[in-house]
């Protein structure tokens, strides 16, 4: 329901449950999880990867003040200086690149597994790191395509270190009716039912 809302708030959030209904495409998608969902008006991808960067910093900062209670009881460490903005960016496809550079068989298409993603926060020195321009076949049907290579959506994972895993997933939504309908069609969400119900 957040989505109807940015039409008159532009900035809008919740942070609920959630609950996967879908197959996973992936084994680093939780089937059960709190969710915190943000829909912004008048942004593109890097207006979202900024925005990003500063509440996980600012989120990291509070903890480490606030939450040192939480975070000795976990046994953890924030490093405030690995956090700071802004963070590395690759793509899909470099990271698919330097994945089967150091003997990982990674096919073009898949999404990044666990151990691909450990491999490279660690190249590119224990910090975040985003992962931009990731195939329209593993992305959800609401996202734009890349102009320049079709086969890609306009969206970017953000990839905690130290084996955490993707921590935020953004995307910039399409805005043309009849393009939102052909991904629709090709997502397999192209019944008159599902399109009434979207």
């Amino acid at each position: 329901q957040l989505e109807p809302a940015i039409n008159s708030f532009e900035k809008v959030y919740n942070i609920t449950p959630s609950f996967r209904a879908e197959h996973s495409k992936s084994d680093r998608h939780l089937s059960e999880y709190t969710h915190l969902k943000v829909e912004l008006a008048w942004v593109n991808l890097n207006d979202l990867i900024s925005i990003s960067e500063d509440l996980v910093y600012h989120i990291a900062k509070t903890m480490s003040v606030k939450g040192k209670t939480e975070i000795r009881e976990l046994d953890a460490e924030i490093k405030i200086e690995k956090l700071k903005p802004p963070y590395r960016r690759i793509t899909y496809n470099e990271a698919v690149n330097l994945l089967n550079k150091n003997g990982f068989k990674f096919e073009w298409g898949k999404s990044l597994n666990s151990s691909g993603e450990a491999f490279l926060t660690k190249y590119f020195g224990d910090a975040p790191l985003w992962v931009q321009y990731i195939p329209k076949n593993v992305e959800g049907f609401p996202f734009k395509t890349h102009p320049k290579d079709k086969r890609l959506a306009i969206v970017s994972d953000l990839i905690a270190p130290n084996g955490f895993g993707e921590i935020a997933g953004i995307a910039e939504k399409i805005t043309d009716k009849k393009e939102l309908l052909r991904r629709m069609k090709e997502k397999g969400k192209g019944t008159t039912k599902q399109i009434e119900r979207y």
